[in-house]
């Protein structure tokens, strides 16, 4: 950038203001596609990737489906222009970068560019099931999502600090309570920031025989937020639950340009205001200034747009 911008003064010496005009006409016109990576259709990065496409024009913003958080960071650690950014949990950053360490893969790589809202951790089990704590999933069939989301992710790390081990399923989200009403699982973990609209439609059968299940353990009160789903956020849950939120963040990495990372967060951080009053809901919980909050380092070119 700095190079570039000897180069203009360099050029405008020369040949003047006309030719400066002439190559800036050129530099505003010419459009860079942007590649964002976010989630399951259904799902809350699909929308909010949906959200910053629409309100962000005329930036052009090619949308992808993935299968989870560690899909999005596993895409971005490559160089591969046609991804650029994507939308991950913090907590799957962590246990890629155990993972890396041990298998050589840079994740270095992978930058933050903003922090985004808090995802909840679900645990949805059938009302006979004596599953009532965390605890009781003890050598229980669990279904965790498929390998590269991020709520199989958060498993494994509340599996290790707590110790408490289960028979893990990969089910995606409809086959899964498949499984749980036909008696083939036992519980459902779901990291998402709440309300899950999927969750607000289940069928009048199915409405009947679930609950959420709280979630408290003392091995996870230094590495998740404490939070809470309060009563009737989902048409069949009946009390407020107790459970952990896990930050979402959005991410780019090394190899994405400069003027696409400026770009998009320029746009994010100016029309903040009109995301929160017009889209999903959990934009009223994203707050530029908290990267500071976040131990993940962050891209130099959105820092300098949110501010020290």
């Amino acid at each position: 950038m700095v190079k570039a911008e000897i180069y203009m003064k360099f050029i405008k010496i020369i040949f003047g203001t006309i030719v400066i005009f002439i190559l800036s006409s050129i530099s505003l016109n010419a459009k860079e596609i942007i590649g964002f990576i976010t989630g399951s259709p259904a799902g809350t990065y699909a929308e909010f990737g949906h959200n910053i496409a629409v309100t962000c024009q005329p930036l052009e913003i090619n949308l992808y489906e993935s299968t989870g958080s560690a899909h999005n960071v596993m895409k971005l650690m490559k160089d591969d222009d046609e991804i650029n950014f994507g939308i991950t949990q913090l907590d799957v950053l962590y246990v890629i970068r155990n993972l890396s360490e041990e298998h050589g893969i840079n994740i270095s790589n992978i930058k933050m560019v903003l922090p985004l809202y808090q995802e909840e951790i679900h645990l949805i089990t059938k009302k006979n099931s004596g599953i009532k704590k965390l605890e009781d999933l003890k050598n229980k069939k669990v279904n965790v999502g498929p390998r590269t989301s991020g709520t199989r992710m958060t498993t494994i790390l509340i599996s290790n600090l707590t110790d408490i081990k289960w028979d893990e399923s990969n089910l995606s989200i409809p086959e899964a309570f498949q499984g749980l009403m036909q008696g083939n699982l036992d519980a459902i973990f779901y990291v998402i920031g709440k309300p899950f609209p999927i969750f607000q439609k289940f069928p009048k059968e199915i409405e009947e025989e679930i609950e959420l299940v709280n979630i408290k353990h003392p091995a996870l009160d230094e590495m998740y937020y404490s939070a809470k789903i309060p009563r009737r956020t989902y048409p069949w849950q009946s009390n407020t639950i107790n459970t952990y939120s896990v930050p979402s963040i959005l991410i780019t990495n090394v190899f994405t340009s400069e003027i696409k990372v400026d770009s998009l967060t320029k746009c994010i951080v100016t029309k903040l205001n009109e995301l929160k009053r017009k889209k999903h809901k959990k934009w009223n919980e994203v707050i530029p200034k908290n990267y500071k909050k976040i131990k993940w380092p962050i891209h130099f070119a959105a820092e300098k747009i949110i501010g020290k």
